[in-house]
C-alpha cells in the first residue's frame, strides 16, 4: 500500500486548482472519496451529476454538502444521458453533449430532475466532460446558449454555465457572454511557457478561463521531470490568472496522481504542494538573485510566497525576511539558514536545485522594492578612463521612508559618491544617477552591480538589491574557450565577432599566471567571426586557473578584457 504523510490543510474559502473525475466514483465510493478530496489540495470539483433513481440522487446532495464543509466548489457535469432517458435521444454510443441540447422539448424534462435535487447545492455547470469541445462548431452558438443558460435559470438560482473549448479555436462571443466560462483544452498539451503566451491573449473578461493540465505519461518520463513539468504548468496557469487548473483522470495509471486502486502515486505531493502554496496568490512578478535562478513571486494576505530552482544545482544568498522557510515538492520543510555578511547585513543561503522549491515568508515589501528597481541604463562602452552615466529608478511601496543606497561595483571601476540618501512619500518613484569609470582591467560582457538599500520608516529594512549591466555595445564581442590537444598543450581559442562595416585591428594578449604573456594580432577584420589561437605548454598544469585576454584596439580606444577559467 502507498501511503503519505501530509501536514494538515489550511481551509481556504479560494483557490483555482481542481480535479476533475469523469468516472465519478467508479474508482473509489463516495464515503471514501469525499474526505480524500478535502487533503489533496483542491477548491474545485468536476463530477457527473446526471443519475438514474432517487439513491443516487441521495448521495449526490450528500456529496455537494460535503465538498461545500471543506471549501470545495463542485461541477455539475452534464455529460452522458441516464439510461431512463437515453433513448430520448436515438443515439447509440457516446453522444456529443452538442447533439444532446439540439431539441429543447427534449433535453429541457432530462433536466430537470437533476435541477430540482441540485440546484441549491450546485451552482457550477459543465455541459460535456473535458474531452467534449463539440459545441465549438455549433451553428448560432450563442442563441442556442441562451436558451440553454434560460432553462436552467428557471430554477431561480445562481447558475454559471461552462463548456469544453480549445485553444486553437476562435471564440467569437458578445460582449455579454451567455457563458461563465470555457475549460480549455489543447493536444497535444501546451508547454509551460506555451500556456503563459496564449493565457496572454486579449479575452473576454466576463468569461472565466479554466485550463486543463494532464501530467506526463509515467511510462515515459521520470518522477523529476513529470514533477517539474507539472508544478512549471500550474505556475503558468497562475501567471496567466486561470480561474480555474484542474487535472483530468487523477486515477489514472499513466497520467494521474494517484493509483488506479485509490492509494497516492508519486505526483501526488508535488501536486498537493504546488497547489496549497499557489491556491488564492497573486502574481507579482520575478526578481535578480545573485546566481541567476529562475523564480517567480506571488503574494497572498500580504505575505509573498517565491519559487526557485536553476539548471544547476546552486545556492542563492540574499534576505529576504525574517521567517523564511524552504519547502520542497514533497513538503519537507526547514527553515532558512542565517548568516551575516558584510556590514551587519543578514541575509539568507536557500538551496537551489533542478525542481522548484517553494519559500514562504518572504517580505512582500522587499519583494515590491527589488521588483521595482529598474536600470535605465543597458550598456556602458568599453572605453576606459572616461565617466559615463548609469541612471536607474525605484518606487517605494511604504508609506513615507527615508533611506540611503550604496553602489557595490566591480573591483575595476571607479565610482563617484557610491552612497546616495533619499526620503520618499508612499509610491513615489525615484531616480538615481551615478557616474562610473572603467578600470584597465575591467572585463567586458555583462557585469553585477549590487544596491545596498537600508531604510527607516515604520520598520527597519537592509536588503540588496542584484542588477546586470553589460560592458561593450555589442559592436564587437569576444568569447574565449579553451582545451587540452592531443600533446598535452592547453589549446586557447579567441573568437571575435565583429558587427560593424568597419574593418578592425587588435592587439591581443593571454595573460597565463606564472607564465610569458602570449600575444597575437587580429588585423582589418571585416563584419563576421574571426579566430585567433593561443598554444601555451604544459596545459596540465593550467587547468583549473583563471586566464585573461586583453584586447587594445590599435586605432582607437577601446580596450576589451575577458576571462576564462583554463579547462580540459
Amino acid at each position: 500500500m502507498n501511503l503519505v504523510r501530509v501536514d494538515p490543510r489550511q481551509k481556504r474559502a479560494k483557490g483555482e486548482f481542481g480535479w476533475s473525475l469523469p468516472d465519478g466514483d467508479k474508482t473509489v465510493p463516495l464515503k471514501v472519496l469525499a474526505p480524500l478530496l478535502g487533503k489533496v489540495g483542491i477548491n474545485w470539483i468536476k463530477f457527473p451529476v446526471w443519475y438514474n433513481d432517487d439513491q443516487r440522487a441521495e448521495q449526490l446532495a450528500w456529496f455537494a454538502e460535503r465538498m461545500s464543509l471543506d471549501n470545495i466548489e463542485m461541477v455539475g457535469v452534464l455529460d452522458q444521458p441516464p439510461e431512463r432517458i437515453r433513448e430520448l435521444f436515438g443515439e447509440a454510443g457516446k453522444i456529443p453533449i452538442a447533439s444532446v441540447f439540439v431539441e429543447k422539448e427534449v433535453w429541457s424534462p432530462a433536466i430537470d430532475a437533476v435541477m430540482t435535487r441540485l440546484s441549491l447545492k450546485v451552482r457550477w455547470w459543465q455541459l460535456g466532460d473535458d474531452e467534449d469541445y463539440s459545441f465549438v462548431s455549433y451553428p448560432q452558438l450563442e442563441d442556442k446558449l441562451n436558451e440553454i443558460r434560460d432553462g436552467f435559470n428557471r430554477f431561480g438560482q445562481e447558475i454559471n454555465i461552462g463548456v469544453t473549448w480549445r485553444l486553437i479555436d476562435e471564440e467569437n462571443f458578445s460582449k455579454t457572454p451567455p457563458l461563465r466560462y470555457l475549460s480549455y483544452i489543447a493536444d497535444p498539451p501546451l508547454t509551460d511557457v506555451e500556456l503563459k503566451e496564449y493565457l496572454a491573449e486579449e479575452h473576454n473578461e466576463l468569461l472565466q478561463r479554466w485550463v486543463i493540465l494532464e501530467p506526463l505519461d509515467r511510462d515515459v518520463y521520470s518522477l523529476e521531470t513529470r514533477s517539474r513539468d507539472l508544478v512549471k504548468r500550474m505556475l503558468a496557469a497562475k501567471i496567466g490568472n486561470a480561474d480555474g487548473i484542474f487535472v483530468p483522470h487523477p486515477f489514472d495509471k499513466a497520467h494521474g496522481l494517484m493509483e488506479p486502486d485509490g492509494t497516492p502515486g508519486p505526483l501526488l505531493l508535488p501536486w498537493r504542494t504546488a497547489a496549497e502554496m499557489l491556491a488564492g496568490a497573486s502574481y507579482l512578478g520575478t526578481i535578480v538573485l545573485p546566481n541567476r535562478s529562475s523564480n517567480y513571486v506571488f503574494e497572498r494576505d500580504g505575505e509573498a510566497i517565491m519559487v526557485v530552482w536553476n539548471s544547476v544545482p546552486t545556492k542563492e544568498q540574499l534576505y529576504l525576511g525574517d521567517e523564511v522557510f524552504q519547502s520542497d515538492l514533497w513538503g519537507n520543510k526547514s527553515p532558512a539558514t542565517f548568516v551575516e555578511d558584510r556590514d551587519g547585513f543578514v541575509q539568507q543561503i536557500i538551496e537551489v536545485g533542478t525542481l522548484p522549491v517553494f519559500l514562504t515568508g518572504v517580505n512582500s515589501i522587499i519583494a515590491r522594492w527589488r521588483m521595482s528597481l529598474e536600470f535605465e541604463t543597458k550598456k556602458l562602452e568599453s572605453v576606459f578612463g572616461q565617466r559615463q552615466r548609469i541612471s536607474y529608478r525605484f518606487k517605494n511601496p511604504l508609506p513615507s521612508v527615508s533611506g540611503s543606497v550604496v553602489a557595490v561595483i566591480p573591483p575595476a571601476w571607479i565610482v563617484d559618491a557610491p552612497k546616495s540618501q533619499f526620503e520618499l512619500f508612499a509610491n513615489e518613484l525615484r531616480q538615481q544617477n551615478m557616474l562610473v569609470m572603467l578600470g584597465p582591467n575591467a572585463s567586458i560582457g555583462m557585469q553585477k552591480i549590487r544596491l545596498d538599500f537600508n531604510l527607516s520608516g515604520s520598520e527597519t529594512y537592509r536588503f540588496s538589491v542584484y542588477r546586470e549591466i553589460q560592458i561593450g555595445l555589442g559592436d564587437i564581442e569576444l568569447e574565449l574557450e579553451s582545451f587540452l590537444d592531443l600533446h598535452g598543450n592547453l589549446v586557447v581559442d579567441l573568437h571575435l565577432t565583429n558587427n560593424t562595416d568597419d574593418r578592425v585591428n587588435f592587439n591581443c594578449m593571454l595573460f597565463v599566471p606564472d607564465r610569458r604573456r602570449v600575444r597575437r594580432q587580429i588585423i582589418k577584420a571585416g563584419r563576421g567571426p574571426h579566430r585567433v589561437r593561443f598554444v601555451i605548454g604544459d596545459g596540465k598544469e593550467l587547468i583549473g586557473l583563471t586566464l585573461g585576454l586583453r584586447a587594445e584596439e590599435m586605432d582607437g580606444a577601446r580596450v576589451l578584457n575577458y576571462r576564462i577559467v583554463a579547462e580540459d
